[in-house]
């Protein structure tokens, strides 16, 4: 039995929608390009790097809500938004014709401050003696693996496929080796009996 029976999925909930989503995205791609009709698939790797900050962000929110005040929470909130927008205008206006390096990286980068900041609350105030029990440091785990190491495929794919270097296509198999392994590790926090907030 790959997963262990839990009442309440909690904000874990946010890691079955993020993988459904990559799934969606990647596995049926061709589908939805014929659907969508978009110029070419950039498009929907736009949307996927969109999409997957969104749903990663409620993940952290969800975990780290009851542990702010109202007016950090109220900060954080403009924080979130701001980046958004940022975001969502370097989309915009990025070359529809490439692949979209600046908001990719921008995302694996704020994935990995955000992990990173999971890391250094637990190096604080550990809560569990054994924390590789507990299901919430395998996903953030497997996150920090992923968008750690593909901010640097996501970062120089653009200027590796601008200058047609033959060595660009290996750079997506080293991002599927990659992601695979962080599903191997969801699968692994999946199997974790307890459940951990922060």
């Amino acid at each position: 039995m790959l997963f262990r029976k839990e009442k309440k999925l909690g904000e874990h909930v946010y890691i079955i929608i993020f993988l459904l989503v990559q799934l969606l995205m990647n596995g049926w791609s061709k589908y939805i390009m014929l659907f969508v009709k978009p110029p070419n698939n950039l498009f929907l790797y736009q949307v996927n790097s969109c999409t997957s900050f969104i749903i990663i962000s409620l993940y952290f929110h969800a975990k780290w809500k009851g542990f702010f005040s109202k007016s950090r929470l109220r900060e954080l909130y403009i924080i979130f938004v701001s980046v958004l927008v940022t975001l969502l205008a370097m989309v915009m206006y990025e070359d529809r014709l490439a692949y979209n390096s600046r908001s990719s990286s921008l995302v694996a980068l704020l994935i990995c401050v955000y992990t990173s900041s999971y890391y250094y609350s637990k190096l604080n105030k550990p809560e569990v003696e054994h924390i590789t029990s507990t299901r919430s440091f395998w996903f953030v785990t497997g996150l920090f693996l992923y968008y750690g190491g593909c901010f640097f495929i996501f970062s120089s794919y653009r200027l590796l496929s601008q200058n047609k270097n033959p060595n660009t296509s290996t750079l997506w198999l080293v991002h599927n080796i990659i992601f695979a392994m962080m599903c191997i590790l969801f699968i692994i926090g999946f199997r974790c009996n307890r459940s951990q907030q922060i």
